[in-house]
């Protein structure tokens, strides 16, 4: 935001405007009373020590320009169990492309994430695909930068994963297993600290469902993705989904 014409100079100079006030009403008070300079004297200096800050202080205030607005680290786990990395990737029933081991292991990917794909692998195996690495910035392909009014992907804050195989099938409409495994999680409580927010799948029967969808870039994997913070058509977001 442009700063407003004169701001800066009128900011700069209101102490010494109030402090030159106060002594034109000292002179006047001493012509009428001679010994009513002192008392006078005493509340020009006071009001010197105060004026003079709050002027300066609002010189720096119209000069500074706002923050930049940074990227919010990965969100916390709220009350979904906290499991170590470690646990999740030496799982036998968990597998990754190099991509999604190498966000887990810089430890950017959110816990719950983590928490509910740790949880799938006891009743399935899967195939991790992608997490944030190798996924665009903005929903539907590209960047700010390419596409400044675009909603940013919760894949960008590692807070979503697509899941490509399960149960050594590819996902697909025909894959029962990963139809069993959108069903599982069409059924959890909406509270419950694992549900995922998002999800994403071949299975048009779940669509009813708040925060559940397929179509034609959801045919072959499952995309699980929780809320947070995020960039969405030309302003940032507190909480998005």
């Amino acid at each position: 935001m442009s700063e407003i014409p004169g701001r800066r100079h009128l900011s700069r100079h209101v102490g010494w405007w109030l402090a030159r006030a106060a002594a034109r009403r000292t002179a006047a008070a001493a012509a009428k009373h001679p010994y009513a300079w002192l008392a006078m004297t005493v509340v020009v200096g006071s009001l010197l020590l105060v004026a003079i800050p709050i002027g300066l202080t609002m010189s720096a205030a119209a000069t500074t320009p706002p923050a930049a607005v940074a990227a919010p680290a990965p969100m916390p786990g709220g009350d979904a169990p906290a499991v170590p990395i470690a646990t999740l990737t030496g799982h036998p029933n968990f597998s990754a492309s190099p991509a999604v081991l190498a966000d887990l292991d810089a430890g950017i990917v959110d816990a719950r994430v983590v928490a509910l794909l740790y949880a799938i692998v006891q009743r399935h195996t899967i195939h991790a695909g992608v997490i944030r690495t190798g996924h665009s910035q903005c929903v539907g392909g590209g960047s700010l930068e390419q596409h400044p009014m675009c909603t940013e992907s919760h894949h960008w804050y590692a807070r979503a994963v697509d899941i490509g195989l399960v149960d050594g099938r590819p996902v697909s409409a025909a894959n029962p297993s990963a139809r069993a495994l959108v069903a599982w999680l069409a059924t959890a409580a909406a509270e419950h600290p694992l549900r995922p927010a998002e999800v994403g799948s071949p299975f048009v029967e779940f669509d009813r469902l708040p925060g559940f969808w397929a179509d034609g870039d959801h045919g072959s994997h499952i995309h699980l993705g929780y809320c947070g913070p995020r960039w969405s058509r030309g302003q940032w977001e507190a909480t998005s989904c």
